[in-house]
């Protein structure tokens, strides 16, 4: 699985993308850059492993998935004030508990 997956299913599970669409380029680059910026302030706050000089959008997605559904999550949450679209309780809550 590559990165670019795991941003396809933050916005899935945020309700911004439906099942079936695909991102444009630019919306895959803004949160390539919201990802990069997540695991960033979690290799701060939280000592998180993050990759030196970020991932790309190509890269294997490096965490397993113990780790997966919580960088899913709160990158959905990341997404939602960006996309102007509602928070989904459900999706705010996996976010919080996984983190």
């Amino acid at each position: 699985m590559t990165v670019q997956t795991k941003i396809n299913r933050a916005f899935r599970v945020s309700g911004i993308l439906a099942k079936g669409q695909t991102l444009d380029s630019d919306d895959s680059a803004n949160a390539l850059e919201a990802l990069n910026d997540m695991l960033a302030n979690w290799a701060t706050d939280y000592g998180a492993p993050v990759s030196s000089g970020g991932l790309a959008l190509s890269d294997s997605f490096p965490y397993d998935s113990a780790d997966e559904r919580a960088i899913v999550y709160n990158l959905a949450m990341e997404l939602y004030p960006e996309y102007g679209a509602p928070i989904n309780p459900i999706v705010a809550g996996v976010a919080e508990e996984t983190l």
